[in-house]
């Protein structure tokens, strides 16, 4: 048996790759869960989340067989991931704050699309 660092959770399955794979998974864990806390990126935090969830939810069938105490929770957390992967941002978020300010943004007046020719170029269209 191949020694690794992973925590209690992942130990039981440990081999070759499970160091990379046991890493990669806390990467996401955090990078995800932050996401999701600073509201930016918010469907690629919930993807993320919902990623490791459904690995985590495998790993407890695997090892643990049907614990519904363990699969009751772990299921709650997928739900919640995926719901705000299908739901989105909410008004406060950070990527909805942004969007906000970039749609307010004047449009400077050196835009080419403000230019006296296509102005009369889209009215003759219209005609």
């Amino acid at each position: 048996r191949v020694a690794c660092s992973a925590d209690l959770f992942y130990t039981e399955a440990c081999g070759p790759g499970m160091n990379a794979a046991s890493s990669g998974i806390r990467i996401l864990k955090v990078i995800g869960s932050w996401l999701l806390i600073t509201g930016l990126l918010t469907r690629l935090g919930a993807a993320a989340i919902a990623g490791t969830i459904s690995v985590a939810i495998y790993h407890a069938i695997v090892t643990a067989g049907f614990n519904i105490y363990l699969l009751e929770l772990l299921g709650l957390y997928a739900a919640s991931a995926v719901s705000i992967l299908a739901i989105g941002p909410g008004r406060l978020s950070a990527d909805e704050l942004i969007c906000r300010w970039l749609e307010s943004r004047p449009a400077t007046s050196g835009s080419r699309l403000d230019s006296p020719d296509l102005q009369d170029a889209a009215a003759t269209a219209s005609r």
